[in-house]
């Protein structure tokens, strides 16, 4: 019995299918531009907040408090998912430049930035797992303690 070979033709949808594929793609990149976009805008302002509010009365030393908001500002550019959003902010405790921050503390200085309020206070903490066996976290520690 003769094998019968079958042409493969692609789809007549397939160019509709490579549309919405590209559609997706550039409202994910659209949103991502955008969460960043707000970062910066907001990071330019946490200098403008009094000290008694958002994380600068966090910062143990009131001398650094607008240093190291603005590092975890810095740091936090770029990231989407709540752990790396948050890793910053725990390294700064972890290097002792900050106690646990509270939950409106740290939303009064990034009220964009999505992080529930339960993932921040789970995230916060310094024996968190996720962390410990990360080297961008110690790195992060590193930096924070030299300020």
């Amino acid at each position: 019995m003769p094998l019968k070979i079958r042409r493969m033709t692609p789809k007549s949808n397939s160019s509709v299918t490579l549309k919405n594929k590209g559609k997706q793609l550039n409202r994910a990149l659209h949103l991502k531009d955008s969460a960043q976009s707000k970062v910066i805008s907001h990071t330019k302002t946490i200098t403008s907040l009094p000290s008694n509010k958002g994380l600068k009365a966090a910062v143990v030393d009131y001398k650094k408090a607008e240093a190291v908001v603005n590092m975890i500002s810095e740091l936090m550019y770029g990231k989407c998912t709540p752990m790396d959003v948050m890793m910053p902010t725990t390294a700064a405790i972890a290097a002792g430049q900050m106690r646990e921050p509270k939950w409106k503390e740290y939303h009064n200085t990034y009220p964009d930035v999505v992080v529930s309020e339960k993932s921040f206070y789970r995230l916060r903490k310094i024996n968190n797992k996720s962390y410990q066996n990360s080297e961008a976290f110690r790195k992060m520690v590193a930096d924070f303690s030299k300020l």
